[in-house]
């Protein structure tokens, strides 16, 4: 595991950000595509197809060009003047129906694309040196990227000064939060077993502390503004809910029950309120629904959204939103409330019509 705020990695559980198909997201932030997002793919890389062809018919037309202009001329007599040179007839050629045979798209686990399993067909004509495009059995990542796409170096590439600080030799450590004094981690991890547990270790030392011990998954992690209360999210009663428990350790109290999946607790500065997300059965799509600590059944939906962050110093809260159209991307937005917790209008605060801005976090 590494010191920083990221992209994160963790468990299975699938849910749809838009309502019917399109985009989907699983609860840590990896994506997949529903069946209109393959045809969009198709889509994209045809047009990529057909943007190489006319790139490579105007380069071979400054070749033959700049031949012509280059090349001296040859008359009769054998002078450099008259009819310019024959061209070598075995040069390649433009075929303008070249065509590339895609694969049908199928829907893959987890932010994977996987290929048909028949073989792929070759070029139907050759003539024209382009690469095709050929699908990976590897998972396929679009953080960003359309699948088949090499992407650039990234300057969070290089280790840089980054310091390892954990060290589990099997499974995973994720879902990482700092206390506000920079001393200690909390994070899941499956180091132990299948399903996650939270751990807590100081950041200058190796030992660890597990802090939960049940058979199902608790993930997402996060303390309350005095460092007191740790809230997380839990699939032990058989869905997905949001507990309490103390940052030391001991038992859980469950805070929420609805049959709705709820996952990603984020407290109010003062730490008297909650915001997490929650599926509707309704709508099939993430809202933000504000609790009370004290009196857990007096909420406030807010909006539709994933991953909330409440403001450290004030009544913002920050979040990603998928959009419903075109690219489906998603951006981060924020949304205030009011001394009443009425939410005001969301604001988009960060997108992009090629990249998925995502998981977003406040500074201290």
């Amino acid at each position: 595991m590494w010191i920083m705020r990221g992209i994160r990695a963790g468990l299975m559980l699938a849910v749809v950000c838009l309502a019917g198909v399109g985009c989907k997201q699983y609860y840590n932030g990896a994506f997949g595509m529903g069946n209109d997002d393959y045809d969009m793919v198709k889509e994209y890389h045809l047009q990529r197809e057909q943007k190489q062809i006319e790139d490579e018919k105007r380069r071979q037309a400054q070749m033959q060009e700049q031949e012509r202009i280059d090349s001296p001329r040859i008359g009769i007599d054998g002078g450099q003047s008259g009819l310019p040179p024959q061209h070598n007839t075995t040069q390649p050629v433009l075929d303008l129906n070249h065509e590339v045979a895609l694969p049908d798209a199928q829907p893959g686990n987890q932010g994977s694309w996987v290929p048909p399993t028949q073989p792929q067909q070759d070029y139907v004509s050759t003539q024209l040196p382009v690469r095709p495009y050929q699908p990976t059995t590897q998972p396929v990542s679009i953080y960003g990227q359309m699948p088949g796409e090499s992407g650039e170096v990234s300057p969070l590439d290089s280790t840089g000064q980054l310091r390892r600080v954990s060290f589990t030799e099997e499974g995973g450590d994720f879902d990482v939060t700092l206390d506000r004094a920079g001393e200690y981690l909390l994070y899941a991890s499956t180091r132990h077993r299948q399903t996650a547990d939270l751990y807590r270790q100081k950041i200058d030392g190796s030992a660890i502390t597990q802090l939960t011990d049940d058979s199902g998954n608790e993930v997402m992690p996060t303390l309350s503004p005095d460092g007191k209360t740790i809230a997380f999210a839990s699939d032990r009663s058989g869905n997905w809910d949001i507990y309490l428990m103390d940052a030391e350790g001991g038992p859980a109290v469950q805070l929420t029950s609805d049959r709705t999946h709820d996952v990603h607790p984020s407290f109010s500065p003062d730490g008297k309120r909650l915001v997490y997300c929650s599926l509707s059965e309704r709508s099939g799509q993430w809202q933000l629904v504000v609790v009370d600590v004290a009196n857990p059944t007096t909420k406030r939906y807010i909006g539709h959204g994933l991953f909330p962050q409440w403001s450290p110093t004030g009544n913002t809260i920050l979040y990603q939103r998928a959009r419903e159209r075109g690219t489906r991307w998603f951006s981060v937005w924020t949304v205030e409330l009011d001394e009443r917790g009425e939410a005001g209008s969301a604001t988009e605060i960060l997108w992009s019509s090629a990249y998925a801005c995502i998981t977003p976090a406040w500074s201290p």
